[in-house]
């Protein structure tokens, strides 16, 4: 999702959640003219194919991201442990004891 969506409408989206999808206190915190988060919501859906005005829609959009998030955690801790293999297995034949 994140690869289709820019990264303001992203912030837009998960601030529209937060604000129960009022549209005032979310142009409101976005610093935008309401009509404006209209129209990039019209963005959104014809980019996604999902409408975050509609409760189930936004939800699912919601969602995708949480498990985007979570997805590049995982793969952020992976690269870390690789990194500290990577160290270890080279200390380990700088002292010749691979085997050990």
């Amino acid at each position: 999702m994140r690869d289709i969506l820019t990264a303001d409408e992203v912030e837009l989206i998960l601030c529209y959640a937060d604000m129960d999808m009022k549209a005032m206190p979310t142009a409101n915190a976005m610093h935008i003219n309401r009509t404006t988060m209209w129209r990039k919501f019209d963005r959104i859906f014809s980019q996604t194919g999902f409408n975050p005005r509609e409760f189930w829609d936004l939800y699912a959009i919601c969602k995708e991201l949480e498990k985007e998030d979570a997805d590049a955690r995982k793969n952020e801790v992976r690269s870390e442990q690789d990194r500290s293999d990577d160290g270890r297995t080279q200390g380990k034949l700088e002292r010749g004891t691979e085997g050990d």
